[in-house]
């Protein structure tokens, strides 16, 4: 029951002062993907593949609590059917930020590239920033 009681105040507490951010400032609470962060999509195609839904990565516990901001650099496949697969640590300041990070695109659906009028896969890179922001610092 302890053990409960202290995971619950942390995530309480954790709402509060964490931000995970794209490469635009956003909130995990009404998280909004600004513009299109998807950088380095290959091959070249006549459009991109853009966020249709999606949440914010959850900040990592353990990270959290030893007061440490961090990030993670993806690549992944974004397939014609708008999902994201065959990921790829580019880099990443834990393993647990790309843990999160990929756990939270998988989720993620896409409007898919378009190449000739057609739905084609693209491999893109995505970085994922974490700020613990508020009085936690």
């Amino acid at each position: 029951m302890r053990k409960t009681l202290i995971v619950v105040f942390t995530l309480l507490l954790a709402s509060g002062c964490a931000t995970v951010e794209d490469e635009m400032p956003s909130t995990r609470a009404g998280w909004k993907m600004a513009g299109n962060p998807l950088t380095n999509c290959s091959p070249a195609t006549d459009s991109v593949p853009t966020l249709k839904t999606g949440r914010a990565p959850v900040y990592p516990v353990k990270r959290l609590m030893a007061n440490q901001d961090g990030y993670a650099v993806l690549e992944f496949d974004i397939t014609p059917e708008g999902r994201a697969q065959r990921f790829e640590s580019i880099d990443r300041s834990h393993p647990s930020f790309y843990a999160h990070a990929k756990a939270a695109i998988t989720e993620w659906r896409f409007e898919p590239a378009i190449d000739e009028q057609v739905p084609v896969t693209v491999r893109c890179r995505f970085r994922q920033n974490f700020r613990i922001t508020g009085d936690r610092r």
